[in-house]
């Protein structure tokens, strides 16, 4: 989803699915864009997950490493989300593995840059 009003729909469309086992999101976002872009992407799925995969994009494009996935998770907390349920992993390619280990038959993870398991830039 690219945007915060295509995560907020991608996010209402599993809403409702009803599923046996838990829910995850793998959230990042583009280094250029502003914060309140960032902030808003966040809130979007504020409240609907068991588990945030926060992580910075393969590109940092001009941000400190670590800016955007702290950015994430800050946000996640200011509306509510336990501290306990936001994983803030770097890199990009570690935070993929992260949201996808230990997925069961009956999870859902939403990865919202349709990432493989390698990662985009990455070599497995």
């Amino acid at each position: 989803a690219d945007g915060p009003e295509a995560t907020r729909a991608v996010v209402d469309l599993v809403r409702p699915i009803k599923i046996a086992g838990d829910r995850r999101l793998l959230i990042t976002a583009a280094g250029d864009r502003p914060d309140s872009f960032i902030e808003e992407l966040a809130r979007a799925s504020a409240g609907t997950f068991a588990d945030y995969f926060c992580t910075d994009w393969v590109d940092l494009r001009g941000r400190a490493p670590g800016e955007v996935c702290e950015l994430l998770a800050a946000t996640l907390r200011n509306e509510g989300v336990e501290p306990e349920r936001i994983h803030v992993i770097q890199p990009f390619d570690r935070a993929i593995r992260a949201a996808y280990a230990g997925l069961g038959p009956d999870d859902l993870l939403l990865d919202t840059f349709g990432s493989t398991v390698g990662g985009p830039g990455t070599s497995s």
